[in-house]
C-alpha cells in the first residue's frame, strides 16, 4: 500500500515537473518575442529618415533624325526611381498621343543598368500607361541617372522620373530649429 502512494506520488510529480518545464519554455520563448518586438518598436520610434514620394525632371531635348543622346542629371539627394513617363513631340498621322519620334535605348543609375535592349517607342512611357514601373538601384548623392535616347524623327523628348526620395527628420528639426530662432 505505502509503496502504491509513493509510485502514485512519484508520478505525480514527474507529470508536474514536465508541465513546469513546458511551461519555462514557453516564458522563455515569450520573453524573447516580447523582447525583439520591443527593441524593432524602439529603433522605428528613433529612426531619424523616411522615404518620401518625389520626381526627378530630365528636361526637354531637341533632336534630329538618327541622332542618339544622352541625358543626364544628378538627385540632389538620395532617390530611387520607381515609374518614368515621357513622351516627346512627334505625333505620327492619326494618332492623338506623341512619343513615335523618339526610343529610349537604355537608362543608368550610376554605373548600374536599369534598362537596356535595342529600345523601346516613348510612346510605351506615356501618362496612360500602366506597368512600366519597377524599383531602380538607388542613387547616392554624387551620383547620376543617365538615359540614352534615339531619335527616330526630328522632334523634342521630354522625361520625369517618379520615385522615392530618402528625408532625413534630422536635418528638417534642424532646419526648422535654426528658422525659429
Amino acid at each position: 500500500m505505502i509503496i502504491e502512494q509513493i509510485t502514485t506520488v512519484l508520478s505525480q510529480t514527474t507529470t508536474l515537473l514536465h508541465e513546469l518545464t513546458a511551461s519555462v519554455r514557453f516564458v522563455q520563448t515569450l520573453t524573447r518575442r516580447v523582447v525583439h518586438a520591443v527593441s524593432r518598436t524602439l529603433a522605428d520610434a528613433t529612426r531619424s529618415s523616411f522615404w518620401r514620394d518625389a520626381e526627378v525632371g530630365l528636361g526637354s531635348t531637341e533632336g534630329e533624325t538618327g541622332e542618339r543622346k544622352w541625358i543626364r542629371v544628378a538627385p540632389q539627394g538620395v532617390f530611387r526611381g520607381e515609374k518614368l513617363m515621357a513622351t516627346d513631340t512627334y505625333f505620327p498621322e492619326g494618332s492623338p498621343v506623341g512619343g513615335h519620334g523618339t526610343r529610349i535605348l537604355s537608362i543608368l543609375v550610376g554605373d548600374k543598368m536599369q534598362r537596356q535592349g535595342a529600345g523601346t517607342l516613348t510612346a510605351f512611357f506615356g501618362p496612360g500607361t500602366l506597368g512600366n514601373g519597377s524599383r531602380w538601384d538607388t542613387c547616392r548623392l554624387g551620383q547620376e541617372i543617365a538615359m540614352e535616347v534615339e531619335f527616330l524623327k526630328t522632334c523634342r523628348f521630354d522625361a520625369t522620373i517618379f520615385g522615392k526620395v530618402l528625408v532625413d527628420t534630422d536635418s528638417l528639426n534642424d532646419q526648422a530649429f535654426s528658422l525659429a530662432a
